[in-house]
């Protein structure tokens, strides 16, 4: 699980004027984008509250939690870190991602399925 991110069910879906789109699905294949083919090097940084490994973890030099978060396809966990907060904002204020419409917290959406 990467660390510092919150990511959207790979079935949760999003609005977008209206219309409903597979946010899950496209945010599980901007990671793939990102990651195919590459050399992933992930370090664990800390446990979460269910045992499950939290890492942070590289391709090309670049932190996979950062640019995930700047793409807008996963929120920052403001409770394991503060890191990527400011990313977060930027992609709220360019509406990119989940941020282009509505979504529901993936916490929250987690709760109701």
């Amino acid at each position: 699980q990467l660390y510092g991110v919150d990511a959207v069910e790979v079935r949760q879906s999003c609005r977008y004027e209206g219309i409903r789109y597979p946010c899950g699905t496209m945010a599980t294949a901007h990671l793939v984008e990102l990651t195919l083919g590459r050399d992933v090097l992930c370090t664990g940084v800390d446990k979460n509250r269910s045992g499950e490994l939290l890492a942070n973890c590289r391709v090309d030099g670049k932190e996979v939690s950062a640019s995930m978060v700047a793409s807008g396809w996963v929120l920052a966990n403001s409770k394991e870190t503060t890191l990527y907060v400011s990313d977060q904002e930027r992609a709220k204020e360019s509406k990119v991602g989940m941020w282009r419409g509505e979504f529901v917290r993936p916490w929250v959406w987690r709760i109701k399925h």
